[in-house]
């Protein structure tokens, strides 16, 4: 936005329910969409699930236990509205729901992806799986 408008063009407007923050800590955090105490002020239901570190076999395999990650879906219609990461490369991570996220799917679209195991992304699966069966 900053480049265009320094460009003089036609800047074009930034969706904030997309935007991706990540704080490179040890452990790395990373958020992307509408976070939650947001959608409950504007009371939206939603439905969430997360999944530990500590429990998926990639994880254990690296070494790296501590964390999480947290998918959160509007209840209506399961589209994906946010979702955070706590741990081990969550800034890397963290792609694969902003992708998911920017385009409006749906956990049981992105439940279609191949999430090859053993990746440490595929544990994003585990909270689509929970939302799906939730609903």
């Amino acid at each position: 936005v900053a480049a265009r408008h320094a460009l003089g063009l036609e800047p074009a407007p930034v969706n904030f329910a997309h935007v991706t923050k990540v704080v490179f800590t040890d452990p790395q955090a990373a958020t992307v969409g509408i976070p939650l105490e947001e959608l409950a002020a504007d009371g939206v239901k939603v439905v969430s699930a997360s999944y530990p570190f500590d429990d998926h076999g990639k994880s254990i395999l690296m070494e790296a236990t501590y964390g999480y990650v947290k998918v959160w879906a509007r209840q209506s219609d399961i589209i994906v509205l946010g979702a955070e990461c706590v741990g081990k490369d969550a800034g890397e991570l963290i792609h694969s729901l902003a992708v998911g996220i920017s385009l409006g799917a749906t956990a049981p679209e992105l439940l279609k992806t191949h999430w090859y195991h053993p990746t440490l992304s595929e544990i994003w699966s585990y909270p689509l799986e929970a939302i799906v069966e939730s609903v």
